[in-house]
């Protein structure tokens, strides 16, 4: 069965910086509606090289959680696979798959992606959580995703399913 999702909103920003809370609420909006994109800058950058995320990071990766989480309800592979950056990784079946592409990826399937388990983890994330590697949705780093450096374009990382 299928797990309902709902769309996140209301980051609070002025926390501590390392997680956003937010709430599951019953909005809906169409993300192509709104031509505002899914980029981010790395004009923040600590002396050791990690981004420090400020508010309008903070909220281009809300923007990207959001239309995920959408994408991920209405199980749109295509459009999912491409928010991913390729080569990617991930196990599948308890082994290690290596993706090169959004041919291969959307080949797998979704079932085999997104198994119950992480759709169920997704749905009852309440915050979203940040660090030098990026942003992560869901409450014990199940999907993971970061602005390219060449590009500053926000797409996932990672993709890990729970057990």
């Amino acid at each position: 069965m299928f797990c309902s999702f709902m769309m996140l909103s209301g980051c609070d920003h002025s926390a501590n910086g390392n997680s956003s809370n937010f709430s599951l609420s019953d909005e809906s909006s169409n993300s192509s509606n709104n031509d505002s994109s899914n980029k981010i800058s790395n004009n923040n950058i600590t002396s050791d090289g990690s981004p420090v995320w400020n508010k309008d990071e903070h909220l281009a990766a809300e923007k990207f959680a959001n239309e995920l989480v959408i994408l991920i309800k209405n199980r749109d592979i295509n459009s999912i696979s491409k928010r991913i950056s390729y080569p990617f990784e991930m196990k599948i079946d308890g082994k290690s798959v290596k993706i090169p592409n959004k041919e291969k990826f959307v080949s797998i399937g979704f079932d085999k992606i997104f198994s119950n388990n992480l759709i169920v983890q997704i749905n009852n994330t309440s915050k979203l959580f940040s660090n030098s590697h990026g942003f992560c949705l869901g409450e014990t780093g199940e999907i993971w995703f970061s602005p390219m450096v060449k590009t500053n374009e926000i797409k996932i990382i990672a993709i890990n399913n729970p057990s």
